[in-house]
């Protein structure tokens, strides 16, 4: 255990004392003051619980960034070589050479100039009318289909 994990772990405990002093503090101030005067009980727990509150929250604060800043990191290049002692190490390069290897092999693209082909509804007719009643029809996209809104059918 590092040093960072030991101070965070003294740091999250007393955080963890310093709000149960607080809560026990605010109940018995609350309580014996309570019994008097019943309009000052909540008033008294929170004037002897805030200040306990406050550091508590600082030390839990403390205490998880020293967590955090202790934490060990999951595998190292040692441990790899120690479990999988037959793979090669990964070589690492840097961000240039690997700019330099894509300018040795460039990508060529090619561009299509033929003109894109929209699919189009079918030609509207002169008149859109339907054949049996006259009126005029609509195109349904969804059917692709004529159709009538007086006779309610497709032409």
């Amino acid at each position: 255990m590092n040093n960072w994990r030991a101070v965070g772990y003294i740091f999250a405990s007393f955080g963890l004392i310093f709000l149960l002093v607080g809560i026990f503090l605010g109940i018995i101030a609350s309580s014996l003051v309570g019994q008097y005067v019943p309009q000052l009980a909540q008033t008294l727990f929170m004037a002897a619980f805030t200040p306990w509150a406050i550091i508590a929250s600082l030390m839990f604060v403390v205490g998880f960034v020293g967590l955090y800043a202790g934490r060990t990191p999951l595998t190292t290049e040692e441990d790899n070589q120690l479990k999988y002692p037959d793979e090669k190490p990964k070589t690492t390069e840097s961000a240039r050479e690997r700019y330099e290897k894509s300018l040795q092999n460039p990508v060529s693209l090619q561009v299509s100039t033929s003109p894109i082909s929209l699919q189009a509804s079918p030609p509207l007719p002169k008149q859109a009318a339907c054949p049996s009643c006259g009126q005029p029809i609509i195109f349904m996209e969804q059917h692709q289909r004529w159709y009538c809104p007086q006779e309610r059918k497709y032409v």
